[in-house]
């Protein structure tokens, strides 16, 4: 009984905010259930590819949707395509034809809404000890309550979490000596010892030596599945844990500003002269052309320091992106410098241009082997410096190959952390780490190697 309120008030809220657009009860009636039908099938589709429903922060892509659209269309089948750009077209006809000013109809639209949206807001956040969805839980909500009701409520309570104390930048002491830290994220990596039901698995020398050498290494334990690379970056750059972002963690870059003295680049600023943010793609995605300066890098490289030689693909290849890295670490040789990448060629969709096969999980074990190519080219470049050096890898997030890796199987990808020219060496310890957890122990090897 305690879903009935929100269920119910949710339409009438929709309802009278398409009758404020319209004017007409009929017209408000057509848009409401082609909103309600989109927003349906595309949250339908997106838990079928990623296992997760559609959330509040997914309208926020919208804005990188018309900018670049193929870059998510080609992961949907072309019947959900035609499905979703009809929905959308039903949409905009009832939103934009109605020419009449009927004010009596907007009039009632205005007062449904409003009355729905109040009595909505009342019973979740007003509620006392019996207040709903307080925290979150995407998949049971939205089985108990809805998706409309979900939708709203995330949002609200999305809106209402309170900022962290600030943190403070770690002063330098004398025992700590490093040159150049690097820190790779890479697209869609996992271990191709985990592909299922894949006769030839990539070979990765470089790989699984750096793995069985490395200070530390494990599996990297992420939540989502085949997208929303911006929350494990920001658990690696910020070191804020899922529970405490609460119901932040969906997207967390859209509140990063209130965040700033938590990234790995502030924190470090009085140890790191260089601190370098280089990605091979548009940097307006998630507003990285404005958060990471705000987030203490100094030095922000994108696309333009490649050229079209560069790609493999339509993406920037990994081999590319290690030689870019190498030049950097060269260029910047009498300061300490922290220097963080994002790959980008193992970004889907994985076409079999270039394969003997039409497969695309044959196209993803290629650029695999990419992959580990840009981990050779790094290794030997931080053997031969003089440099003491710590080089930081990881998976984002596991690929969705239908058939191969799908939502509903495991998550976690894979990580370690390699020293370079410390008297120590390398001191083996296997741990399996979250995003946040991975922020600590880079900071904790920078601070006592």
């Amino acid at each position: 009984m305690a879903s009935l309120g929100p269920r119910c008030l949710i339409p009438l809220t929709v309802f009278g905010g398409s009758l404020v657009v319209t004017g007409q009860p009929l017209s408000a009636a057509i848009l409401s259930c082609a909103l309600a039908t989109l927003l349906i099938a595309v949250s339908t589709l997106k838990q079928r590819t990623l296992g997760e429903p559609l959330v509040f922060s997914d309208l926020v892509v919208v804005s990188s949707f018309i900018r670049y659209p193929r870059f998510y269309l080609d992961a949907i089948s072309i019947p959900a395509r035609i499905a979703i750009i009809g929905l959308i077209t039903i949409s905009g006809y009832f939103l934009f034809s109605s020419m009449a000013l009927a004010p009596e109809g907007r009039a009632i639209g205005i007062l449904l809404g409003l009355t729905g949206n109040t009595l909505f807001r009342r019973v979740i956040l007003h509620g006392g000890k019996h207040s709903l969805m307080q925290r979150p839980a995407l998949i049971d909500d939205v089985r108990q309550f809805g998706l409309f009701s979900t939708l709203w409520a995330y949002a609200l309570r999305w809106k209402m979490e309170e900022n962290p104390p600030k943190e403070t930048p770690i002063e330098p002491h004398n025992t700590i000596e490093i040159d150049f830290v690097c820190i790779i994220q890479c697209e869609s990596f996992m271990d191709p010892t985990d592909l299922e039901d894949v006769q030839a698995i990539p070979e990765m020398p470089e790989f699984s030596r750096l793995m069985n050498t490395a200070t530390r290494s494990g599996k990297y334990l992420v939540n989502h599945f085949g997208a929303y690379t911006m929350r494990s970056e920001y658990g690696v750059l910020f070191g804020r844990d899922e529970e405490a972002l609460g119901f932040r963690k969906y997207d967390p870059y859209l509140t990063a500003k209130e965040e700033l003295s938590f990234s790995l680049a502030n924190r470090l600023k009085n140890i790191f002269t260089n601190r370098i943010f280089l990605h091979p793609h548009d940097l307006r995605f998630y507003g990285r052309d404005r958060l990471m300066p705000a987030a203490g890098f100094n030095k922000i490289l994108g696309p333009e320091v490649f050229g079209p030689k560069d790609l493999c693909g339509r993406y920037v290849g990994d081999e590319a992106l290690a030689h870019k890295i190498v030049s950097l670490m060269n260029e910047n040789s009498a300061d300490p410098t922290l220097l963080y990448a994002v790959s980008m060629e193992n970004h889907g969709p994985w076409s079999a241009e270039g394969t003997d096969t039409n497969s695309p999980c044959a196209s993803y074990c290629r650029h695999l082997e990419s992959a580990d190519h840009m981990l050779g080219i790094l290794d030997k470049a931080l053997k031969s410096s003089t440099k003491k050096s710590v080089l930081i890898f990881y998976g984002d997030h596991r690929p969705s190959i239908p058939d191969i890796s799908k939502p509903d199987g495991s998550k976690e990808t894979v990580y370690f952390i390699h020293k370079y020219g410390f008297s120590d060496g390398n001191i083996m310890k296997k741990q399996d780490l979250s995003p946040a957890e991975l922020h600590k122990n880079i900071i904790d090897v920078i601070c006592n190697s």
